[in-house]
C-alpha cells in the first residue's frame, strides 16, 4: 500500500549567502539534498506532501532562491509559518515569497477547510484560529497547523506559550491527524479511543540550522490514511558540520549552565533561539500592535545581516 501523504514542516529554506552561522560545511549543498530526498520520495509513492510552515527562513527570499524553489521543488500543500509572513502577518501574506510560489503554482497556500483526495484538509497558518470540520463524506479529516505544540510540559524556552500534543489530541479530536510546525524537534503521539486511532505528528525542521541540533536526525514521515498509520523516514545528512564556536566562549558556556540548573526546578529547557524568546516576550506582555512591528521589522534587518 503506497502512502497518501509526506509529512514535514519548518523547511527555513536559505539562499546559498546566507548559511546558518552554526554550519562548517556547504549549506546550501546541504540542503538542496534534503529538498532532492523529498522530491525523490514524492515522485516514488506518487503521492501528496502536506508542509505545516515556515517554508522560508525570511518573508522576502532573494530572486536567486524564488528562481530556485520554481525550478526545484516539489509540489506541496502548505499552511504560512510565522517565518512566511511579513511583520508575522496573515493580512501581509500577498507580500510574501510563499505567496509567489503559489502564484507560479509551485505550491498551495491552505486556509479554512477543503476537500483534497478525498480528504478534508484544514489549514491553520500562524495564529490562525482552527474550524471545525463540517465535510463529512471524507476518508479523513486532518489539521495542518503552525503552532508551538510540545510532546510534554516542558518548556522549549522560559514562559514559553505552549500546547502539549496531548491536549491537542484532546481538544481537537474530530480530526484523525494533527500536522504541526514551529517546534523543531521531531515528535509524534498517538491515542486510541475505541476503533478510532487520533495522531499528532511534528516532523521537526528538513535541516539542521542551530547548535541545538547537532544530535538530531533531519526526517519526514509518510502518511497512510486508510489505517491512518505513519512511517518516519530519515534524510541524508552530514556529520561533523555544526560548529558551537559562535556561542561557547567559556563565560558564556558557565552563564548557560548557571541558567539552565536554575531552570530545570520549573521544568523549563533552555533554548539557544533568539527570535522565539523575542516572540514570547512579545506575547506575554501584551506589547501594541505597532511596537511588535517594530520589533519584527528589526529582526528581519538583523537577519539579513547574518
Amino acid at each position: 500500500m503506497k502512502p497518501s501523504a509526506i509529512l514535514t514542516a519548518d523547511w527555513h529554506l536559505r539562499p546559498p549567502e546566507n548559511p546558518p552561522r552554526c554550519r562548517v560545511d556547504n549549506f546550501w549543498t546541504a540542503q538542496t539534498r534534503k529538498v532532492r530526498a523529498v522530491k525523490q520520495l514524492q515522485k516514488k509513492y506518487r503521492c501528496a506532501i502536506y508542509n505545516a510552515g515556515d517554508l522560508f527562513h525570511h518573508w522576502k527570499p532573494s530572486p536567486y532562491l524564488i528562481s530556485w524553489c520554481i525550478d526545484h521543488l516539489p509540489y506541496m500543500y502548505v499552511v504560512p509559518g510565522n517565518h512566511d509572513l511579513k511583520d508575522h502577518s496573515m493580512k501581509l501574506i500577498k507580500k510574501s515569497g510563499l505567496f509567489t510560489l503559489e502564484t507560479a503554482d509551485v505550491i498551495k497556500i491552505l486556509g479554512g477547510e477543503q476537500m483534497i483526495d478525498n480528504i478534508s484538509i484544514s489549514g491553520v497558518g500562524w495564529e490562525q484560529p482552527v474550524p471545525r470540520p463540517t465535510l463529512l463524506n471524507t476518508t479523513r479529516k486532518v489539521l495542518i497547523i503552525h503552532r508551538m505544540i510540545t510532546p510534554t510540559g516542558a518548556l522549549p524556552w522560559p514562559d514559553a506559550d505552549i500546547t502539549t500534543a496531548r491536549s491537542m489530541i484532546g481538544m481537537y479530536k474530530h480530526f484523525d491527524l494533527i500536522l504541526s510546525g514551529d517546534n523543531h524537534t521531531s515528535f509524534e503521539l498517538s491515542k486510541k479511543k475505541g476503533n478510532n486511532i487520533h495522531r499528532l505528528v511534528n516532523p521537526g525542521p528538513l535541516s539542521r540550522q542551530s547548535a541545538d541540533h547537532i544530535n538530531s536526525t533531519p526526517c519526514v514521515y509518510l502518511w497512510y490514511a486508510e489505517e491512518n498509520r505513519i512511517e518516519r523516514v530519515s534524510l541524508p545528512f552530514e556529520k561533523d558540520v555544526i560548529s558551537r564556536e559562535h556561542i561557547d566562549p567559556k563565560r558564556e558556556v558557565d552563564e548557560y549552565i548557571n541558567s539552565y540548573v536554575r531552570k530545570l526546578k520549573s521544568r523549563t529547557k533552555i533554548g539557544l533561539d533568539y527570535v522565539k524568546n523575542l516572540e514570547n516576550h512579545l506575547t506575554e506582555n501584551n506589547v501594541r500592535t505597532v511596537v511588535k512591528t517594530l520589533a519584527y521589522k528589526t529582526l528581519e534587518k538583523q537577519e539579513e545581516v547574518i
